[in-house]
């Protein structure tokens, strides 16, 4: 993460969202319930995962210097959604190197000796 980005995650999102929660009474749930609202605002799984990062990044440093007990966003999974796919429509070499037929043939080849 850069100075830059990790800027805008905390003034941009983090701030707004959390900055009302006295930093010792922060809970996992707040951070849920954070990650919860960005994703319905339509922020994706992914940048939901690098805001969690960077809170979590950020608390790690307060738990070092005893400011906090523990890290409760590193208590919250990150969030995951769908697998990427290519937008590309024509089989690829690699496609047509590992068609059922030809798997099923060096399966045969190599598992047989």
């Amino acid at each position: 993460m850069t100075y830059v980005s990790y800027e805008s995650i905390v003034r941009r999102h983090l701030v707004p969202e959390l900055g009302p929660i006295h930093l010792a009474r922060l809970t996992p749930a707040d951070v849920q319930v954070m990650m919860n609202r960005k994703l319905a605002q339509g922020l994706s799984a992914c940048r939901v995962d690098y805001l969690r990062a960077g809170l979590r990044r950020a608390l790690n440093d307060a738990l070092r210097w005893g400011l906090i007990g523990r890290n409760v966003a590193a208590l919250v999974s990150p969030r995951r959604g769908p697998a990427m796919r290519s937008s590309r429509s024509a089989p690829t070499r690699f496609d047509a190197c590992w068609r059922p037929s030809a798997t099923t043939a060096w399966k045969r080849s190599t598992c047989s000796r």
